[in-house]
């Protein structure tokens, strides 16, 4: 999960380096698959409306019904929407504009080279599964020699640094109560379930049951025997769930001052 994170966060990056500088190639011109169709366009539309549906009932089924008819969540996907599909669209175009600058074999050491030896660097999926888990294997063993409090904030910062957001998200945001200036927000996080309801709730127990198997599985994959990789996973469930308890429902999220814990630089620097 990680590992695709970082490369979709790249994949961005990269596209908007190309942009700056590489014109848009036409599929016929570049080689690339033409037969693959570019997602719809998301936008609001009365037909995504249920009429039959009175609005003083159920306001929700009276605005979005019939959307919500034709569009059920696809089996890849835990959740599906209007930002889901532009997020889709989004990766279907940046994919396109990676393919065309891997086809228009730019001068070496251009920029345009350098995101095109990227993208078939991270596409090459055979030497992806020979290194298998040695790229984050420093990592592990840092985390294997955690002794202390301290040792695990210094490990924390480090990875922030380097764009793994382990426990929170930190981000700059345009300030809710005074919309002038940007203010510093931590996002709560650590939980690799959707929300805490999913740790607390009965209703969600064949997901978490089905998360610990995926947790033990994972650990199996770096090395673990079974009888190990199953005893850290339940420590992994047994963490989050500590987690989740500390963390702010739904219903405290609807307050977008809640959603955040602002913290000012200077205290920061102090």
């Amino acid at each position: 999960m990680m590992r695709a994170n970082r490369f979709f966060t790249w994949l961005n990056t990269a596209s908007c380096i190309v942009l700056g500088f590489s014109r848009s190639v036409p599929a016929e011109e570049t080689g690339a698959s033409s037969a693959a169709v570019a997602p719809k366009i998301p936008r609001f539309s009365v037909d995504y409306m249920d009429r039959s549906v009175q609005p003083g009932a159920d306001f929700y089924q009276y605005a979005d019904g019939t959307w919500v008819k034709n569009n059920p969540v696809p089996p890849d996907k835990s959740r599906w929407g209007g930002f889901t599909e532009l997020q889709e669209r989004n990766w279907f175009l940046i994919h396109q504009i990676l393919d065309s600058t891997l086809a228009s074999d730019p001068p070496p050491n251009s920029p345009a080279r350098k995101v095109a030896d990227f993208f078939r660097s991270a596409m090459d999926t055979n030497r992806l599964e020979r290194l298998g888990f040695k790229p984050i294997q420093p990592g592990l063993k840092r985390i294997d020699a955690l002794t202390d409090t301290r040792d695990f904030l210094r490990l924390l910062a480090d990875f922030h640094a380097r764009g793994v957001d382990a426990c929170f998200r930190p981000s700059p945001e345009v300030d809710e109560k005074n919309s002038s200036v940007y203010a510093f927000y931590l996002n709560q996080g650590g939980l690799g379930l959707p929300d805490r309801d999913y740790y607390l709730s009965d209703r969600f127990s064949k997901q978490r049951d089905a998360y610990v198997v995926h947790i033990a599985n994972m650990f199996a994959l770096l090395g673990e025997d079974a009888a190990v990789s199953k005893t850290h996973a339940a420590t992994v469930l047994s963490l989050e769930t500590a987690l989740a308890k500390a963390s702010k429902s739904r219903v405290d999220l609807r307050d977008p001052i809640a959603n955040y814990h602002k913290m000012a630089v200077a205290d920061i620097v102090r």
